[in-house]
């Protein structure tokens, strides 16, 4: 309260404060009501507010106690009103087209159309009989094809960005898997086109980097 006299212990010596010679001494007597009411058998809120000295309410209503519109605008007698606030309107807003796709089926539907076919390598080659699940190289790489396809549509969800960024990095790994491709057709130079599972690993993760979203 000293902040709206300026520390002036006189400053609510007014009319409209009953002339409270020293509003710190108003507080300092309602500290000792408040000990008084503590320290007596009573201890109802009735018997508080007996005690209290009316310049505290006074001051403290006018300072202190929050109201609500219903009660300014009683108290008002109608020369103070608020503005009408309309209800919320809920929107459910979706991707209306992207492209020449419409709707997010069809977004879906050709972000998981394609083969991904630089990281199923193994499709490419004479079948080798798998000793377990676990060594079975075109089953490994289908389902990494596959939960591929499906980060597309969770980076879509997460920002345009993200996804962007996630399938440039796919588009540049088909490049560079095309062009090891190219380059043993012209030139026999032979380079692996899958990854071990260290390489896999990183490369996975590097999809998790959000930091340009």
């Amino acid at each position: 309260m000293k902040l709206f006299v300026r520390g002036n212990d006189r400053g609510f010596d007014i009319e409209d404060f009953d002339h409270i010679a020293s509003f710190t001494g108003v507080f300092a007597t309602a500290q000792k009501k408040i000990r008084r009411w503590q320290e007596g058998d009573d201890h109802s809120v009735k018997e508080l507010i007996r005690l209290l000295p009316d310049k505290f309410f006074n001051l403290t209503d006018k300072l202190v106690i929050a109201r609500t519109r219903e009660m300014i605008e009683r108290s008002s007698n109608e020369s103070l009103g608020f503005p009408h606030k309309n209800k919320p309107e809920n929107l459910f807003v979706t991707i209306n087209s992207l492209g020449n796709l419409n709707g997010f089926l069809e977004i879906y539907t050709a972000l998981t159309a394609s083969n991904l076919s630089a990281y199923m390598p193994s499709f490419f080659t004479k079948p080798v009989k798998a000793k377990s699940a676990v060594e079975d190289k075109p089953q490994r790489e289908f389902y990494l094809a596959k939960m591929l396809m499906v980060l597309f549509v969770k980076r879509l969800e997460s920002s345009w960005i993200a996804c962007r960024k996630t399938m440039q990095g796919v588009l540049d790994y088909h490049i560079k898997t095309l062009g090891k491709i190219t380059d043993y057709q012209e030139n026999g130079t032979d380079s692996p086109l899958n990854m071990d599972d260290n390489e896999l690993e990183k490369y996975i993760n590097s999809f998790d980097d959000d930091s340009d979203t």
